[in-house]
């Protein structure tokens, strides 16, 4: 293992990576890093090492193999928002993945300035780059980015794009957001979060107002909000029942 060791924080200098719940590549895929995230080190194992992503606290296997660096400071980051852009780095030109974080400097100098963002911008703005990149993209289990992703992983990246952190899976950022009483009425940029019959959050998605949401279930996809839940667009059928509402802010 020639760069990897344990107790040591890292920065992706790849694409994206898969985190997986065990050490092998047949092992479910739990979530993705994306280029210029940070993660520690926690323990080795063969070709493999457990880490904690520093953005979220997610934990999952990767592959020793991944290009990284050393990284015990955050870096000032600019973030792509396009599906996928095109920067040169260390005379290398990369294929970075929307979310993905780099420093401004990289970016001044190879990267078109519509490809990215220096700072957080407005809900308004963050809905529209978030449905104009992922409309449609189809729903993958741990997935990140425009070839596929689930639906706390769109969340998550919406919150990136105002400047707040979102944990990674649903149940997570329900426990993170300022809960809105039943009396409250939801506005554009909260989130919403759908229940399994027990209770248990399952599904997490955008308010985009009047009375519909942007999420990923399938693909991702606008579909309209009743009292009860989500119908879909196409069939008129209810497929997830309403639990709860939030106010997205820094925490």
């Amino acid at each position: 293992m020639p760069y990897l060791s344990a107790m040591t924080i890292q920065r992706l200098l790849q694409a994206n990576a898969p985190l997986r719940k065990e050490p092998s590549h047949r092992a479910e895929m739990t979530s993705q890093l994306l280029f210029g995230e940070r993660f520690d080190i926690k323990e080795t194992a063969g070709d493999w090492v457990y880490v904690q992503c520093v953005h979220d606290g997610y934990e999952g296997w990767l592959e020793y193999k991944v290009v990284c660096e050393r990284s015990d400071e955050a870096q000032s980051s600019g973030i792509i928002t396009r599906d996928f852009a095109h920067v040169v780095y260390r005379d290398e030109t990369l294929v970075l993945p929307f979310g993905s974080l780099c420093p401004m400097p990289m970016l001044k100098h190879n990267a078109n300035k519509n490809d990215f963002i220096r700072e957080s911008v407005s809900i308004d703005h963050a809905i529209e780059l978030i449905e104009s990149v992922f409309h449609l993209a189809p729903y993958l289990w741990g997935g990140r980015t425009a070839m596929g992703v689930d639906c706390s992983g769109l969340t998550q990246l919406y919150g990136r794009l105002i400047g707040i952190n979102l944990p990674r899976d649903a149940w997570q950022q329900e426990s993170a957001v300022e809960p809105l009483n039943a009396e409250a009425t939801c506005e554009r940029g909260d989130l919403l979060f759908f229940a399994e019959p027990e209770g248990k959050i399952s599904h997490v998605g955008i308010y985009i107002g009047e009375d519909k949401i942007l999420h990923a279930s399938g693909r991702v996809r606008i579909d309209l909000l009743t009292k009860e839940g989500i119908i879909h667009g196409q069939t008129g059928k209810l497929t997830h029942h309403f639990h709860s509402a939030g106010k997205i802010s820094k925490y």
